[in-house]
């Protein structure tokens, strides 16, 4: 027989997973901008050994 309240609960905790994703997808793409645009002072925070050849925007 199906559960569905066990369902409903594992829905809830891939929802909740999936905006946590993206949240982190977000914040990732906004610290690659970071880097391309050389904000250094926001980088810094991140990590002091920073190359700033890594992400280099292609010419």
């Amino acid at each position: 027989m199906i559960d569905l309240q066990h369902i409903q609960t594992e829905l809830n905790c891939a929802r909740r997973a999936r905006i946590a994703a993206q949240a982190a997808g977000c914040e990732i793409e906004a610290l690659v901008l970071d880097m391309q645009n050389h904000a250094w002072h926001r980088v810094a925070l991140v990590d002091e050994s920073y190359d700033p050849h890594l992400f280099r925007r292609p010419n």
